[in-house]
């Protein structure tokens, strides 16, 4: 499986990697405002300097720098995101066309031994799934990914005790987490497609004979017969929701413990008189 997403990843990486590129040209513009918030904190309290991009803190040359740093900032994070989500768009695809292709050469037994169910539960629900994710995880976690990069280079540029308490503190947290998800939720995920493709089985089966059940009057029968899978997707997809729900947790904590190193940190070097209180507020 990996080697086909692989082999059809490939013509698609002029693509993903000018996203990354355009991500993280678009972090880099997140962080103007943080900078901004520092110089004016040190022109308030009297430390003036000037900064190469906001000067000494003129609030015309300030609001000037935000709303080009905004703009730029948001159109190269909608074309980052197209242009992510469109390469992936095009992997599904063609994984899709062969999954469909597959099925419809199958010889006759390996189809019934198969069921129903399975062939069309694979080249729909499952293509549905992998589709969403794409849309949705893959364009996050690239632009999570690239604000991580920018946001802890932002940070050595303050002060390198800043970028060492975060890196330090939050990529064992972040690893953990990780590492419970992927032990967690593949196993979640693999059994909720295949109970999907049971219930599939099920429907399609009592579609193609209504007429012989309304026959033997046989309803019951099957509503019976699809209460089991039924109630196992439902059960197997609340506890993949935990799971995410324990994945972001993990991400919250992290936040948390990071922040309050930082805070800790700048409490620290702003005593010595290592940064100033400027500084301090961009960090």
């Amino acid at each position: 499986m990996l080697g086909a997403v692989g082999r059809r990843l490939r013509p698609q990486l002029p693509r993903v990697i000018g996203s990354l590129l355009v991500l993280l040209a678009s972090a880099g513009c997140g962080l103007v405002m943080p900078l901004v918030l520092g110089v004016v904190v040190d022109a308030v309290t009297g430390k003036v300097s000037e900064h190469p991009l906001i000067g000494d803190g003129d609030p015309w040359r300030v609001l000037t720098v935000l709303l080009v740093a905004l703009v730029l900032g948001s159109a190269l994070n909608g074309i980052g995101t197209a242009w992510s989500a469109g390469a992936a768009d095009r992997v599904v695809a063609s994984l899709r066309e062969d999954a469909v292709g597959a099925a419809l050469t199958l010889d006759q037994e390996r189809a019934e031994a198969l069921g129903s169910g399975e062939v069309v539960s694979r080249s729909s629900d499952d293509v549905a799934a992998v589709t969403s994710a794409v849309n949705t995880a893959l364009p996050s976690a690239i632009a999570a990914v690239t604000g991580v990069v920018v946001t802890v280079a932002g940070m050595a540029g303050i002060h390198w005790a800043f970028a060492l308490v975060l890196v330090v503190v939050t990529v064992p947290v972040y690893a953990w987490t990780v590492r419970r998800y992927l032990r967690q939720a593949p196993p979640l995920y693999r059994a909720e497609r295949a109970q999907r493709a049971a219930r599939a089985g099920v429907v399609l089966d009592a579609v193609r004979g209504g007429s012989v059940v309304r026959r033997f009057r046989a309803e019951g029968f099957v509503r019976r017969r699809l209460v089991v899978p039924s109630w196992l997707v439902s059960r197997l997809v609340v506890l993949t929701q935990i799971a995410t729900t324990r994945l972001f947790g993990g991400v919250n904590l992290a936040e948390f413990l990071g922040l309050a190193a930082l805070l800790g940190t700048t409490f620290v070097l702003l005593g010595t008189g290592a940064v100033t209180l400027g500084a301090a507020t961009t960090a």
